[in-house]
């Protein structure tokens, strides 16, 4: 599915899933400067998500941003997950432009603003803006199963739990990153949090802050088994304050 001008706006209706644009085994690339993608996901008893791109044929698809502006945001899931973007088996890269992308509220599970599963987020330009809404479980900037990796550009990213969560990692070599976790009060709030992964800075700008919390750490930059390495640029990370447990910096 390509979109190279004009404007789209795509919204899902309330269902058992609802999406504003569903894409299967094909990719997604936007570019113009001028060009506008709104995409929303309605009220679903499962998932909801604005734009879900899902590969399960071999194939390696991307979303791809060069240019324009995308809106995407989930619906409210009473029972599963809620997405802004959902990509599976798909990368999502953001060459320039604008991307908006914002997790709807979800009681029974994770709000996401980008979730990538199996696949990375790649940023060279422009700017992403990622929200995760109010959820019972999770709720996250940016979550991504692989890595991310920041060429330039600015990401922020922001949600009551994570304002990045990786797997494997993220290498910024340029741009400006900026990650807050909210205020929680049943479990951690992490800025920053690479799980099995490193957060490697060669240049460009890191600002990761922690939530306040209760009863639960808050931690800026969490590398849980990989190690922060700073080559050039600047890093700050701050941890909120917690009631009861431990604020870090980097961790």
């Amino acid at each position: 599915m390509k979109v190279e001008g004009g404007s789209l706006s795509a919204t899902g209706a309330a269902g058992i899933y609802s999406y504003g644009i569903y894409i299967l085994n094909g990719g997604f690339s936007i570019s113009g400067d001028a060009t506008q993608v709104k995409a929303i996901g309605g009220t679903a008893t499962q998932n909801s998500s604005g734009v879900t791109c899902i590969a399960n044929d071999g194939t390696n698809y991307t979303l791809t941003i060069t240019g324009g502006t995308l809106n995407a945001k989930g619906g409210t899931s009473t029972e599963s997950s809620s997405y802004g973007i959902y990509c599976k088996n798909d990368a999502l890269t953001v060459n320039d432009g604008t991307v908006t992308a914002e997790g709807g509220t979800s009681s029974g599970s994770s709000s996401y603003g980008v979730y990538t599963e199996n696949d990375n987020v790649v940023i060279t330009g422009g700017a992403l803006i990622a929200t995760g809404g109010e959820a019972g479980l999770n709720s996250s900037g940016v979550y991504s199963q692989k890595g991310l990796q920041v060429e330039g550009g600015v990401l922020t990213a922001s949600g009551d739990n994570y304002g990045v969560y990786t797997k494997t990692g993220i290498t910024v070599n340029d741009g400006t990153v900026t990650a807050k976790g909210g205020t929680s009060t049943g479990s951690s709030s992490y800025g920053i949090c690479c799980e099995d992964g490193a957060l490697t800075v060669n240049s460009g700008r890191v600002d990761a802050v922690g939530g306040d919390t209760t009863g639960n750490p808050s931690y800026g930059i969490c590398c849980e088994k990989g190690a922060l390495t700073v080559n050039g640029g600047r890093v700050g990370a701050d941890g909120g304050t917690s009631t009861g447990s431990s604020s870090c910096g980097v961790y």
